[in-house]
């Protein structure tokens, strides 16, 4: 639900330009996941992003750990309380740890594909384990892929079975895969994801001071900071933090995706490909848009 209007029917539709287009400056570098500066030398995305299954429970997630330094974070319903956080690096530099890392579900699979991303994950449920082998996606599981060294156990968080990993691990796991026979730079095949304005801009819509996310009982929301310009996201009774850093995870872009779903192996499997509808909140405004994914 949103504050506001919610009977706004402003579209937004546009061709992603080429790579080329966007990056025609060869001095000036760009993490494509956000459109933002870097001194990385990576102007047409060569290098694959990192992509990591997140447990979002309310146990697990009082430990959430790296989610503030994620580039995107994508929302996946497993069932109608309980959802899984997909989280999005163009390159974990720094980060202390990611987790607690979740087991991966059909539509992380497709997600992370759909980036040519390295997808961590600890096992699978839903049928996921079909999608890895139908895409022959990079992936590494905590489960069974312990030789790679990615994975540690956090005995400080008491009960709660969890997974991490050091950005240092991720990036030698990576070069061990690579050395195997994957890829370490993004196929050419696979556009840049974003089409970033050189400026903010705040959506020409209605008013969108909160944005709330129906999942069944479980309804997280997004409050919209006027003194930052982010909307600060707040789950399970309280504000979403990052256990790294103690930040509350804050967004300058909140998209909900409406998508067809089913009960599929006891868990809720959508289908995200072909096209379907959606809001896009951003500045304190929202607008209606259309998205579409081919297969």
């Amino acid at each position: 639900s949103l504050s506001g209007d919610v009977e706004a029917s402003d579209k937004i539709e546009y061709e992603l330009p080429e790579p080329e287009e966007l990056y025609a400056e060869k001095d000036i570098y760009y993490n494509y996941l956000s459109g933002i500066e870097t001194e990385e030398t990576d102007t047409l995305g060569i290098r694959r992003v990192t992509a990591v299954c997140l447990n979002n429970n309310y146990s697990a997630s009082r430990f959430q750990s790296g989610t503030s330094e994620a580039d995107v974070i994508f929302e996946i319903p497993m069932d109608y309380n309980v959802t899984t956080l997909l989280a999005l690096y163009y390159h974990p530099n720094g980060i202390a740890k990611i987790g607690p890392v979740r087991s991966a579900v059909p539509a992380a699979v497709t997600v992370a594909e759909g980036y040519d991303a390295y997808l961590l994950h600890n096992g699978t449920i839903g049928g996921a384990s079909s999608y890895l082998d139908e895409y022959k996606t990079d992936h590494l599981d905590s489960e069974n892929d312990s030789a790679y060294d990615c994975f540690f156990s956090d005995t400080a968080i008491g009960s709660v079975v969890s997974y991490a990993y050091s950005s240092a691990r991720i990036t030698k796991s990576l070069i061990m895969l690579n050395n195997e026979g994957s890829h370490f730079i993004t196929d050419p095949i696979y556009r840049t994801p974003f089409a970033f304005n050189d400026d903010f801009t705040t959506p020409i819509g209605n008013s969108a001071k909160r944005v709330r996310v129906f999942f069944g009982g479980f309804q997280p929301y997004f409050l919209y900071n006027e003194n930052t310009g982010l909307y600060e996201r707040y789950q399970h009774g309280g504000p979403h933090n990052d256990l790294n850093t103690g930040e509350i995870l804050s967004f300058e872009n909140v998209i909900v995706m409406y998508a067809d779903n089913e009960y599929k192996n006891n868990h809720l499997a959508y289908n995200i490909e072909g096209f379907g509808s959606g809001l896009y909140a951003s500045g304190g405004k929202y607008v209606n848009i259309t998205w579409s994914k081919a297969s």
